[in-house]
């Protein structure tokens, strides 16, 4: 039987630390997605066999970004046969708070099988390029109301860190300097003043601020509520827990629905939407791949087609399996491409050319002669590759 569940993610949280809690992070892609590990009580086959079950599950969800793919027949059927995603395991041993030695199954799964599984059955997919998010709370306690940093309130800190990395979001707290102090109290963020919050989070570059009051109960416990915004974004909800960690669980889980509904694809949808990309700036041969490689691994892009070549530009039809919406906000995290005007792009038919294929270089990055000829389709978005 597997035992102390809440330092599963013991070792997950040396790998991802660093990428997930940064002050000033902004969008970029989280690492050890496919990563988890969980403490077991021995080394037997039976034991193994029921810590890659969780383990699995632990990925599809922090890889999905949604628990609900847990009810889908074919992936609760994959949960039976963990075996058939995995890549490598090992066993660590390592202390626990109280200093004792535990067990620690630390496994790492393939990507292609989940994604082919996923696709199939045509469940959610989140790319590993995630919005930041800077979470302001006020903690209100025997001490009186404070704005929690990661210095302040270390157990704070780590149970946030520890629940971030759980569903793979890149999370952190504010400083709360002398710059932050200027800009927003205490006062603020127990009443939610957006505009006040807004304007500190500017130094952070964060894509959603997640903004909390807490309060210590009679009983000892901790009781809270929530406002997330992302985007069009706004929501809010309500947890309560006996300690941090059990507070700030649901909390973290809220979030990732939420967000994974604004930013996750469904995969192997056809939405029909189709549109076509003039990309400029591309001044070699290696920024062309580039751009291509980068724009055939949006989640939201099912298809792209090179339609012609000129100058430092080049255009590419797209086909989608989400919305535009969702493939802008996927640019956007990138940082990648800059949207520019149509005015500053070259004339709209163009003599196409043919793009170089270097030696040994990937042939469909070329515009074929039969591509090169088709008619451009509508609508056209103009960006610039940085």
């Amino acid at each position: 039987m597997l035992k102390g569940v809440k330092a599963s993610m013991l070792l997950v949280l040396a790998v991802m630390t660093l990428v997930l809690w940064a002050t000033g992070a902004t969008a970029a892609p989280v690492n050890g997605l496919l990563d988890a590990s969980v403490v077991v009580a021995d080394q037997s086959t039976e034991n193994r066999q029921q810590a890659l079950k969780k383990l699995l599950g632990d990925v599809l969800v922090r890889y999905s970004g949604s628990t609900k793919v847990l009810a889908n027949g074919a992936v609760k059927a994959a949960l039976l046969k963990p075996q058939h995603y995995l890549n490598q395991y090992q066993y660590k041993l390592v202390d626990d708070a109280e200093g004792a030695t535990q067990t620690l199954l630390v496994a790492d799964f393939q990507a292609r099988p989940i994604n082919d599984l996923l696709r199939r059955e045509q469940l959610p997919v989140w790319s590993a390029n995630r919005p930041s998010i800077v979470l302001w709370v006020v903690i209100d306690d025997d001490t009186g109301r404070k704005i929690v940093s990661d210095s302040n309130r270390p157990a704070f800190a780590a149970a946030l860190k520890e629940n971030a990395v759980r569903r793979g979001l890149p999370v952190s707290l504010p400083i709360y300097d002398m710059s932050d102090l200027m800009q927003v109290s205490s006062d603020d963020v127990w009443q939610v003043q957006q505009q006040e919050i807004a304007k500190a989070s500017k130094r952070y570059d964060a894509d959603a601020l997640l903004v909390g009051r807490v309060i210590a109960t009679a009983e000892g416990g901790w009781r809270s509520s929530w406002s997330l915004s992302s985007g069009e974004l706004r929501t809010s909800f309500s947890s309560e827990g006996r300690d941090f960690s059990a507070l700030l669980a649901p909390v973290i889980d809220q979030t990732a629905e939420q967000l994974s509904r604004q930013y996750a694809i469904v995969a192997g949808v056809d939405s029909g939407e189709q549109l076509q990309l003039s990309v400029s700036g591309l001044d070699s041969f290696a920024d062309y791949s580039a751009a291509m490689l980068y724009l055939r691994s949006v989640a939201v892009v099912k298809s792209l087609t090179p339609i012609l070549v000129h100058g430092d530009s080049a255009v590419f039809a797209l086909k989608l399996s989400g919305s535009e919406e969702q493939l802008w906000q996927a640019i956007a995290l990138s940082n990648q491409l800059q949207a520019v005007a149509a005015a500053l792009q070259p004339p709209a038919q163009p003599k196409p050319q043919l793009a170089p294929v270097a030696s040994g270089a990937d042939a469909s990055l070329a515009v074929e002669p039969t591509a090169v000829q088709k008619r451009l389709i509508a609508p056209v978005r103009y960006l610039r590759w940085r």
